[in-house]
């Protein structure tokens, strides 16, 4: 065996031809057998062959009296979504208080004004024309 349960399951149901039940993520249920499976698809055949992609696959068992359903559940139509939880309240946010005049060192200066860093980088670029 593989070492993984969901292979060691798919490979047991096909080397007796059991019939198997599938439990997919929409919620639909297939049965049948296994015809043949590899990494990504399980071929399933129960009167027509159909590909299973394993990734959709939540469940997969020994079809049972329990699991004996082979439709697929509808899926909804358009425009209808599942009924969504209630969202719990929470508070209002609390205001914000009015902006507070910044400090002089924060201020923009006026127009034209150069920081000291400012300052210095043009002298560097000043300097770098000068070496070309």
């Amino acid at each position: 065996m593989n070492g993984n349960p969901f292979d060691d399951t798919l490979e047991d149901l096909y080397s007796r031809g059991m019939e198997a039940a599938l439990m997919l993520k929409d919620g639909s249920r297939l049965t049948g057998r296994i015809k043949r499976f590899d990494g990504y698809v399980v071929f399933l055949e129960n009167g027509v062959e159909m590909m299973v992609y394993r990734h959709s696959i939540l469940k997969l068992s020994e079809a049972s009296a329990e699991i004996a359903q082979t439709e697929p559940r509808p899926a909804p139509g358009p425009g209808t979504a599942p009924p969504s939880k209630p969202r719990p309240k929470t508070p209002p946010r609390p205001k914000r208080p009015p902006r507070r005049e910044q400090s002089p060192s924060v201020r923009q200066k006026e127009p034209g004004a150069v920081s000291q860093m400012g300052e210095e980088l043009l002298k560097w670029l000043k300097n770098q024309k000068g070496n070309e």
